[in-house]
Parts: C-alpha cells; structure tokens; sequence
C-alpha cells in the first residue's frame, strides 16, 4: 500500500514538473525565435506597408508567420509571447491587396498553406478587436 502511494506521488511529481518544464521550454524557443527572426520580419512588414515588397518578399514574410503560427497553435511556442510581440502581423497584412494577391494564390495551388496563420488570425480577432475597444479579454 506504502509503495502504491509513493509510485503515484512519484508518476504525479513527475506529470507537474514535465509540464513545468514544456511551458519553460516554450518561452526559451519562442524569445530565441523573436530574437532570431524579429528584425528581418518587420523590415519585410514595413516593405509591405510602403508597397515596395515583390510578391517573393510577401511569400517569405507569409511563411515566417505561418511557421510561428504553427508552433503557437502545437504549444511548442508561447501563445502570449508571440501575441505581444506580433499581434498587428496576424491582423493587418490581409488589408493589402499585393499579400491578399500572393496569399489566395498560393491557397489555389494547396488550400492548407498558410492555413496556421489563417487559424491564428481568426482566434486572435476577438482578442485584438476588445483590446481596440478598451475592453479586457481572456480570449486566446
């Protein structure tokens, strides 16, 4: 009976540091990418912005989000790490006729790319949308 007991308190000792450990792990990964990619994303965004990306920019800008959006939505990066730092990119690039051009045509080829980065945006709108309003939200 004694050892039944020790085996569960050891399987959930185990369990709550294996979590601990994964959450951990993700901030690591997700501030060594922001680290990594940051500079170079936003360069591409402001390209984006002033109409001078070429479609090839606008694909590799898309892929860099899709990537991030993947690993968000596995939990292999963190989900508010990644939301305060590119919210705006998951909310405002679809608002650009030359992004909307290279996403629906990279989507007609095979209707799964950029599908994470679709997901992410949809599930961040009502976020960002109450933020904008002055209103708290728990939404993730």
């Amino acid at each position: 009976m004694l050892s039944a007991a020790a085996i569960i308190i050891g399987i959930i000792t185990f369990y709550i540091k294996l979590t601990k450990d994964s959450e951990v792990a993700a901030y690591r990964e997700t501030i060594g990418y922001i680290d990594r990619h940051s500079k170079e994303i936003w360069e591409q965004w402001d390209a984006i912005q002033d109409k001078t990306a070429d479609s090839k920019q606008i694909r590799k800008f898309l892929n860099r989000l899709e990537q991030m959006a993947l690993l968000v939505n596995k939990k292999a990066f963190d989900n508010d790490l990644v939301y305060n730092s590119f919210w705006v990119l998951y909310c405002q690039p679809l608002n650009y006729e030359a992004v909307i051009e290279v996403f629906k045509s990279q989507r007609i080829k095979d209707k799964f790319v950029f599908a994470e980065y679709k997901k992410l945006s949809e599930a961040w709108a009502l976020r960002i949308h109450a933020e904008e309003n002055g209103e708290v939200s728990n939404v993730q």
